[in-house]
Formats: C-alpha cells, sequence, structure tokens
C-alpha cells in the first residue's frame, strides 16, 4: 500500500520532475515514456522483494536469490524482442525497454508468492487477530520506517547530483556522469549481494547475546569489502576505455568518463562500509544507525561536494567529490559501529 501511494505521486510528478533537468524535449519525452510504464512496476517489485527477505530471513540464501535473478533474466530475454522488434513483436524503443522490465518484475513477484506461500509455507495468517496485526505493524515499522528513509536517501542524493550535472555541464557530461553511475555497479555488486547476507548472521548471533560473533561479522564484512573493491578497482583502472566503450561508442563521451575509472572504484570500499553497516544493523532492530550514515554520504557530503567540484573542476571535480563523500563517510560507519553501536540485538 505504501509503495502504492509513493508511485502514484512520482507518477502525477512526473512531467514536473522531469522539467527540473532541464533536458532536451526529445530526451524528457522519452524518459516520460519509460516512467509511465516503469514506475508502476516498483509495486511488483516491492513485492519480489518482502518475499526474497523472508526467506533470507530464515537463512536461505539460494531461493531468494533465485527470485530477483528471475525477473533480470526475463527482463534481459525480453528487451531485443520489445525494443528493436525481432520476431512477432512490434518495436517499442524505450517504451519496450519499460515494459520488458514490469513483465519481468511481474513473473518474479509471482515466483516469490508461490515460494513463500506454497513452497516453503513460511507465512501464515492462522490466528491473527487485530492486536496481534497492530503489535506485528509497530514493530517492523520500528525498523522497516527508518530502513525505507534509508533507501529511499540514496536515489534522491542521485537525482540531486544529475540534476547539478545536467544544469551545470554539457550534455555529453551527463552522459559520461551516468556512464560511469552504470559501470559503478560492476565493483558494488558483490558489496550489494554482501549486504543482502550479512543480515541473517548479526541478528540471529545479537538475538542469542553472542556478541563476538556480531563483531567478528562486521569485521569480515569489512575485509571483504576492501580486498573486493581493491581488486576491482584496479580491474577498472587497466580497461577504463574498454569497459566505458561497452556503454556507447561515443568518442567523447568515453574519454570524459575515463577519468572516473582512476578517482572513484579504488573508494568503492568505503561506501561499501556504509550500506553494510547499515543492512547489519537494521537486523539488530537498531536502523537509525544506518540512516544517520546514508544522510551524511548521499546527502549530505555526496552532493555538496559534487556540486563544489563541478564549481572547481567541472566533471572532474564530480568524481573526487565522489571520491571524497565515500571516503569520510565509509570511516564514519566504521569507526561508530565498531566503538559506539551496541552488538546487541534490541528487544520489540
Amino acid at each position: 500500500m505504501v509503495m502504492s501511494i509513493i508511485v502514484t505521486i512520482l507518477i502525477s510528478s512526473v512531467s514536473a520532475i522531469l522539467t527540473l533537468y532541464e533536458a532536451e524535449p526529445e530526451v524528457t519525452k522519452m524518459a516520460r515514456q519509460y516512467l509511465i510504464i516503469s514506475l508502476p512496476a516498483l509495486v511488483i517489485v516491492s513485492i519480489s522483494m518482502i518475499c526474497n527477505n523472508i526467506l533470507r530471513a530464515g537463512g536461505e540464501a539460494v531461493l531468494p536469490s533465485s527470485i530477483m535473478i528471475l525477473g533480470a533474466v526475463i527482463n534481459i530475454i525480453l528487451d531485443p524482442f520489445l525494443i528493436f522488434g525481432w520476431g512477432p513483436f512490434p518495436r517499442m524503443e524505450i517504451q519496450g525497454a519499460a515494459l520488458a522490465t514490469l513483465t519481468g518484475n511481474v513473473i518474479a513477484a509471482l515466483f516469490g508468492l508461490y515460494m513463500v506461500g506454497i513452497h516453503r509455507k513460511a507465512i501464515s495468517f492462522v490466528g491473527m487477530s487485530f492486536g496481534s496485526f497492530t503489535r506485528a505493524v509497530n514493530i517492523i515499522g520500528g525498523v522497516g520506517v527508518p530502513a525505507m528513509f534509508t533507501n529511499i536517501i540514496v536515489p534522491i542524493g542521485t537525482a540531486i547530483a544529475v540534476y547539478f550535472v545536467s544544469t551545470k555541464l554539457s550534455t555529453k557530461e551527463l552522459a559520461a556522469f551516468t556512464l560511469s553511475s552504470r559501470a559503478e555497479l560492476i565493483s558494488v555488486g558483490l558489496l550489494y549481494a554482501l549486504s543482502a547476507c550479512i543480515g541473517a548472521i548479526t541478528g540471529q548471533n545479537g538475538g542469542a547475546g553472542l556478541t563476538d560473533r556480531v563483531r567478528h561479522t562486521f569485521k569480515t564484512c569489512y575485509a571483504i569489502c576492501f580486498y573486493w573493491s581493491t581488486m576491482m578497482a584496479v580491474v577498472l583502472a587497466l580497461f577504463a576505455p574498454q569497459i566505458a566503450g561497452w556503454f556507447t561508442d561515443d568518442a567523447e563521451v568515453i574519454a570524459m568518463a575515463v577519468p572516473y575509472f582512476y578517482i572513484v572504484p579504488i573508494t568503492v570500499f568505503a561506501y561499501g562500509f556504509v550500506f553494510v553497516s547499515a543492512a547489519g544493523l537494521n537486523a539488530l532492530g537498531r536502523p537509525r544507525y544506518g540512516l544517520i550514515y546514508t544522510i551524511i554520504r548521499s546527502l549530505v557530503l555526496y552532493t555538496t561536494l559534487i556540486y563544489f567540484g563541478i564549481e572547481y573542476a567541472g566533471l572532474k571535480g564530480a568524481f573526487v567529490g565522489i571520491a571524497i563523500a565515500n571516503m569520510i563517510s565509509g570511516f564514519i560507519a566504521f569507526g561508530w559501529t565498531m566503538k559506539k553501536v551496541p552488538m546487541t540485538a534490541k528487544k520489540s
């Protein structure tokens, strides 16, 4: 219900939001066509995510991952058919991409509901009263609402950054900035997976009072963040032009994006500290720490440093701003989590 309300507000505000970016009319038109179809898919994907987390809370890893992977695979398969009009399908271009996303999300949600409700029988409403329902909502909301804002803040920060780039730099520089954001997913993929897994371990051990295990889990995850990101930073730096070329064949855009690969990836480990800490602390019933870490990184440092970076050094300055935001926020999250945050699960 909450997601439906949010999506309704977004759909009704699409034109106003796109106007803020001052993009070319054709770009704005295509963005509107995509969003009108893809935004309702967010309601569907939220069902997939709920099913994913219900199974993950029980200690499973492969099955919940398969829900999200199925949606992505369906999306990838349908994309060329709907975008380019392969076979019996009409050529729909940007609308086809959005429809492929919507279809993949619907199939993933149905699969998730089947796995949770029928295959694993992980949910039951037997014996539920209004009082027990209200208590459950309060308990879940105590963690879920701050965690929700933690997840919302990141795209808000990104939207503000894109606004700065789109209004202060050229269209090609905006394309290079967007390209670098896509390339970032290569280095943070494992870290996102790590954040999806840490909660089951910290929650179970924190609930049992095994604080040494919780602390060790955080240390291990931080180490994985560091080693993985360092390795990926080397790979991205060595093959920067080639990787940028996966996303565009415009030589000028590639040249503008390449500095990103030498500046930002080496700091991604610190950004990993932020969302891994948030995920682990959410499972301990302490979501406000993750919310504060994310506000510091995405709203305070990320947006501010990108703005001043653009003012002083253009697109390269924006990349330096991202790197500094990652490092400062990451070490704040690391230091505060390890030295100040209780490692026990907060009682409901």
